[in-house]
Parts: structure tokens; C-alpha cells; sequence
């Protein structure tokens, strides 16, 4: 007789798990509050344009990804335009490259020759053991300098993780700086011999957008839809998981939670700790403009620095990544507002939002025509915050899980938020599971 195992959530993680685990030992329900899977991957087509509200591009880092994909996908994937390798960082109101090789470092205002000297010294840091609530921050400006902490190394955290740096754990914030102070001492050494393959480098997406994919992935999977989860407990040795919709408890052999942080902790009093994670707020808003109507740099997009005091994080140029998603004529780009940066913007009406940082984009891309097409979604719980504190929290989850046998935790608050991360927790979690 097989295993009965719950699944709770239908995002990237819980739907990656039930694909990965054996059918042939486990009957797999997921379970999920809303009507469709996907969690933060949401993709949408109105009219001409479409777009998502979550992420909209991925790099896969990992083999096992790319097999996954091409497994299940391979003939729904896009790649971005030549225009991506353009990247751009705003200083002072001016759009400024972000340097993609040793050679564009050379001339670049975001760069001073002495920062180019700190770059060179910093292969000679040897290795050196960091304590779990070091800083982002503190690992930055120790081997690159403030200079390029602030100018390149917080908006590229800001684009990431909507965060501060500064009151980000390295360990979970950024494990690959951790594990190349640790293991290499020279971070830009350890960069240099870990090198990926080109093709796991490759920035992707799909035609009908990355909720697309997860279908395909769910097509053989049991989901329950609109179960919102109540209550977890154990009685000897399955458990008895309670939702909101009626009162029948249903009993599993195995649970695996893929729910965010707040939502488990509200399940069971032994899991109130993970009200200690704390999540960053985004306002993601899509605007169509003539393109003849104002002037912008072609390229992936921009990010801000927090010293210029902007009122959006970044700005993602759609249309030049993905010309087919909007009309010939229009630029479609996607304004990310809010997280820890300017967390009492969000706090404001929606129309003074807008209004807020459209006063600011009309400046910047010289607009003189009006929003031609607009979308908009509130995220209150975006991305979770790897604070410093965040060690504490782990030790927590494992104790959790040693004292209930055949409960696990997983999610982006636990080891990473790219869609590849969770791919890979959810692979090497159902090998464990499955063995």
C-alpha cells in the first residue's frame, strides 16, 4: 500500500516536489488556498500585452534545471534580445552601464581607479572563517570597497532580494559569497574557478509566460484547489491536517510543508517561530508608452541606488527583452516600488503611488505623451528577508523537523528564492524522501 504524502502549497516548490517524488511508493496530493498554481509565478495576457507579475526572467544555473525544462517544456522557451546585455544603473538621473566585463570597468562612472586597485588586491584575500550574522555589507565593502558596494552591490541586492544589504545575512542572503570567503578567500578567484557552462549562463522564459511551465509540470498531479490550511497535527504516527473549507481531518503519512513562513506558523504552536521572518512589500506595475512619445536606453533595464533617493527600485524594459510580448509600437516596461527601501510609499493610496513615480519617469524618459496601457498588482509578502537573525531561525525548522519525523519544511525562506533554487531544494528533498 502506498504512502499518503500532503503537499501544501502550489507554487514552484510544492509543484516541483510532487513531479520529483515516486509515484510508485507515494500517493501525492498538493494541496493550495487560491484557484491556480504558481504562488508568486503569476503570468498574464491582457489585450496585446503580456507580461508577468512575478519573475520575469531566469538565469538556470543548475543541469539539472535545464534537463528539467527541456524535459518538460523545451518548445515553449525564449530567450531574451542582444538588448539584454544592457544593463543600467542610475546615477544621479543618468543612466549609466553596469559593467559586464574586466575591460568596462575601465572609464565607467560608477568605477573610480581606485576601485579598480581594491579589485586587484582582493585576490589576495586568503580564506578566513565568517560568523552566521555576518553581513552582506560587511562582506562587500571588505573585499570590493564602498564604492562599489553602493554603486553596484546594493542595486543589484535591491533588484534581487528588494532588500538592505546591510541587515542581510551572507550565509542565506548570498551562500556563494559565503562559501568563497570561506573556501577561496578571494571572491572574484572563486568566480573565476567555478565557472558555469554558457548554456547553464542563459537568461530564459516562455512564450506564455513562466505559470505556463508549472502547468506542464502539474499536468500528471493531484491538486486540491481552494483548501486553505487550518490546523497540522499528529496523532501517533500520521498526521491529521484540518482545513478551513469543513471540518474532516485528513490523515497523511507524510506532510511537506511548501507554504510561506506566516501562513505555517498559524498551523501548529510548535511552528510559531517562523513569525520571525520577515518579508519585503512590492508594488509591481506594468505602463505602455508610445515610443515615439519618450526616450529611453535600450536594454534589460534599470536599478536604483538608495543614496539618490528614488521612489521605485527598478525598472524592467519589456518590450526590449521580448518584443513579441507588446505592440511594435509601444514601450512596455514593468516599475518594481516598495520593499525595504521605501516600505511607507506603499502605505499611500494607489493613484498617489502611481502619481508619485510617474512624476519621477516623466523626468527621467523626457514622456510627453500619457499610459497608454497599465497593470498593476500589490504583493504584501513578495520576497522573504534573509535577516541576520536568520541562522537562529534555521536551527529552529531543523529541531522542528527532528522532533516530527515525516515533516518537512521547505520554501523560498529556507534556501533561496530564484525558481533554480527551488527547483533544486525540491529535486534533492525528493531524493531524500524517495530513497
Amino acid at each position: 500500500m502506498k504512502q499518503k504524502i500532503a503537499i501544501l502549497g502550489a507554487g514552484i516548490s510544492g509543484i516541483s516536489l510532487a513531479y520529483y517524488l515516486d509515484k510508485e511508493k507515494y500517493e501525492v496530493t498538493v494541496f493550495e488556498k487560491s484557484t491556480s498554481i504558481g504562488g508568486c509565478v503569476k503570468s498574464k495576457t491582457v489585450n496585446e500585452y503580456a507580461f508577468e507579475l512575478g519573475p520575469n526572467t531566469v538565469q538556470l544555473k543548475h543541469q539539472e534545471v535545464l534537463e528539467l525544462i527541456n524535459k518538460v517544456a523545451k518548445d515553449d522557451l525564449i530567450y531574451p534580445s542582444a538588448l539584454a546585455k544592457n544593463r543600467y544603473i542610475l546615477k544621479k538621473n543618468k543612466f549609466v552601464k553596469a559593467p559586464m566585463s574586466p575591460l568596462s570597468l575601465f572609464g565607467n562612472p560608477l568605477i573610480s581607479f581606485s576601485s579598480i586597485l581594491k579589485l586587484l588586491k582582493e585576490f589576495s584575500i586568503k580564506p578566513g572563517r565568517l560568523d552566521e550574522q555576518t553581513s552582506v555589507k560587511e562582506v562587500v565593502i571588505n573585499h570590493f570597497g564602498e564604492e562599489i558596494y553602493h554603486n553596484l552591490f546594493v542595486p543589484f541586492c535591491t533588484g534581487i532580494y528588494a532588500s538592505n544589504p546591510e541587515n542581510m545575512s551572507v550565509k542565506y542572503g548570498f551562500p556563494i559569497l559565503w562559501e568563497a570567503h570561506q573556501q577561496t578567500g578571494s571572491i572574484i578567484k572563486h568566480f573565476k574557478n567555478n565557472r558555469r557552462s554558457p548554456e547553464l549562463n542563459k537568461i530564459i522564459a516562455f512564450k506564455n509566460g513562466f505559470q505556463s511551465f508549472l502547468e506542464k509540470l502539474s499536468k500528471d498531479i493531484n491538486i486540491q484547489y481552494n483548501q486553505e490550511i487550518k490546523s497540522i497535527s499528529k496523532q501517533g504516527k500520521v498526521y491529521q491536517l484540518k482545513f478551513k473549507s469543513n471540518d474532516e481531518l485528513l490523515e497523511f503519512d507524510k506532510v511537506i510543508s511548501c507554504l510561506p513562513a506566516y501562513t505555517l506558523a498559524n498551523t501548529n504552536s510548535s511552528l510559531s517561530f517562523l513569525h520571525k521572518v520577515n518579508y519585503s512589500p512590492v508594488y509591481v506595475w506594468q505602463i505602455a508608452i508610445q515610443k515615439n512619445s519618450m526616450q529611453k536606453p535600450q536594454g534589460f533595464g534599470v536599478l536604483t541606488r538608495a543614496m539618490d533617493k528614488h521612489h521605485f527600485l527598478g525598472i524592467i524594459f519589456n518590450s526590449d527583452l521580448f518584443p513579441g510580448k507588446s505592440p511594435k509600437d509601444k514601450h512596455l516596461m514593468t516599475v518594481m516600488i516598495g520593499g525595504e527601501r521605501d516600505k511607507s510609499l506603499l502605505e499611500l493610496d494607489e493613484e498617489e503611488i502611481k502619481q508619485t513615480v510617474f512624476s519621477e519617469l516623466k523626468t527621467l524618459f523626457t514622456i510627453k505623451g500619457d499610459v497608454e496601457f497599465e497593470h498593476s498588482h500589490l504583493w504584501k509578502n513578495a520576497i522573504p528577508q534573509f535577516h541576520l537573525n536568520h541562522e537562529s531561525i534555521i536551527q529552529e525548522v531543523k529541531k522542528f523537523e527532528e522532533l516530527n519525523n515525516d515533516f518537512y519544511i521547505s520554501g523560498n525562506y529556507i534556501d533561496g528564492v530564484a525558481i533554480p533554487d527551488r527547483i533544486m531544494a525540491s529535486l534533492n528533498l525528493a531524493k531524500k524522501i524517495n530513497a
